[in-house]
């Protein structure tokens, strides 16, 4: 089972982070290894049914496509590249979640997270069920993709769909269900994880 990484409260909000160098501190990178990473936001007008205060989801090149072929063991904890790889999610959840969601957040990675999945074409991520509750924001840093050279979430509720590549990463509420769309078919393999807080808040 993969460890949890205590998100540090900010020092003038609930959200979860101060500043990236204190972020990758939290993951248990050290400071040299903290490169800022650029998180890009889609406003897709999700359904009213949904939370009226969070209108888009977020996205960002995490790594570059040759960085990811070399990286199969970055979910296993203690492996040589873990740490740097807490460090890249926690930057990205911290400037995404502070920028576009404003979820009370407390951790990084539920029990059994980071988690290797195959997805094929037409399949939905379902992140929030009622024995995990506490899930806010849903990860999915994309490893892979077979049969296609990128492809797009479809949100439920939005107008556009929302485009990923190799090595980027997808933030989103974790009560929405999107749907993977590869075009004309195969499947993704990725890694999921998800930042939790406080349930029902």
């Amino acid at each position: 089972m993969a460890d949890a990484t205590e998100l540090t409260p900010g020092f003038d909000s609930p959200l979860p982070f101060d500043t990236g160098t204190d972020l990758a501190e939290s993951a248990g990178a050290t400071e040299t290894a903290y490169q800022p990473i650029a998180v890009g936001a889609e406003i897709l007008r999700l359904s009213p049914l949904t939370n009226n205060y969070v209108v888009g989801v977020a996205g960002a090149a995490l790594y570059s496509p040759e960085e990811i072929a070399g990286l199969a063991d970055i979910t296993v904890p203690g492996s040589p590249h873990r740490a740097e790889f807490d460090a890249r999610l926690a930057a990205v959840v911290q400037q995404a979640n502070s920028g576009y969601f404003h979820f009370e957040l407390t951790t990084l990675h539920g029990p059994g997270d980071p988690t290797p999945v195959t997805l094929e074409h037409g399949e939905s991520i379902v992140s929030l069920t009622r024995d995990h509750s506490d899930r806010k924001l849903t990860v999915l840093l994309v490893t892979a993709i077979d049969g296609a050279e990128s492809g797009t979430l479809t949100h439920p509720g939005a107008e556009i769909p929302q485009e990923f590549t190799v090595g980027s990463a997808v933030v989103f509420p974790s009560y929405v269900v999107p749907t993977v769309d590869l075009g004309e078919g195969g499947s993704l393999r990725a890694v999921i994880t998800h930042a939790l807080g406080p349930a029902f808040r």
